[in-house]
């Protein structure tokens, strides 16, 4: 099976050289100046569970001349215009074939026929990571440690899980107590990371992960108080960061 990772990024380049590691077949499509830096540096991986280092074979978009049996979308949503797979959870042979591929290649995968289900968990996480993290401009453990910070990170995941719940999408309270757990840990050194891009001046995923989810709460008729004084917060910064149009710039 031929794979395609788009992006090389902390996630496309982890899993994509995990992969390359374990003998699949793996290609990183990427931009010309990300082509540039992985063929002087190659592609570096610092981990716990092991570092890696490897020239990996590489793609830019006008060069795609042979079509891929997998794509693995790694990027920003943003930068993301489409969507692949079966998300109604059907075990299809593509999907049974490609869960083949990525068993025993140094990370844990599953294929899931509730799919749906565990994106919207993964988005109740990330808005509410998000949103906790880069309002209190802070780490998990800097904000539990906070007077009101455990209560306040609590609220928003409860705002976040009512939205997926309007949407037909309770998360299982397995997910809920973990998320809990993870958002409230003292000490924690764990952010998100838009609020590392939010630190270091870089566009972030405002729209994707918390506007998108409001617009949805409103929708449903969902109160949600904390997420509507995130998605502000987080538009004031993103509204300061965004390039200017084409047009505007040329002129």
């Amino acid at each position: 099976m031929r794979i395609l990772v788009v992006g090389a990024g902390a996630t496309g380049g982890y899993f994509g050289a995990r992969l390359a590691e374990a003998g699949r077949d793996v290609t990183f499509l990427v931009r010309a100046g990300r082509a540039d830096q992985l063929k002087r540096s190659g592609l570096q991986i610092k981990s716990p569970h092991g570092d890696l280092a490897l020239r990996p074979k590489l793609v830019t978009a006008g060069a795609l001349d042979r079509p891929f049996d997998a794509v693995l979308l790694a990027v920003k949503a943003f930068a993301l215009e489409g969507a692949y797979g079966e998300r109604d959870g059907t075990m299809s042979e593509r999907v049974r074939a490609l869960d083949a591929q990525l068993q025993n290649a140094g990370f844990k995968a599953q294929a899931s026929d509730t799919i749906l289900l565990r994106m919207w968990e993964k988005w109740v996480l990330l808005a509410t990571v998000g949103g906790v993290t880069c309002l209190m401009r802070g780490t998990v453990g800097e904000v539990e440690a906070a007077p009101g910070g455990t209560a306040f990170a609590l609220a928003l995941l409860d705002e976040c899980v009512a939205v997926a719940t309007a949407a037909g999408f309770t998360p299982r309270e397995p997910f809920v107590k973990t998320a809990k757990g993870m958002i409230t840990a003292r000490g924690s050194s764990f952010a998100s990371s838009m609020f590392r891009d939010m630190s270091a001046g870089a566009p972030i995923e405002a729209d994707q992960i918390i506007g998108d989810l409001l617009a949805r709460a409103r929708r449903h008729g969902v109160g949600t108080p904390l997420l509507a004084v995130a998605n502000a917060h987080l538009a004031v910064y993103q509204n300061r960061v965004r390039p200017a149009p084409l047009s505007a710039a040329a002129s």
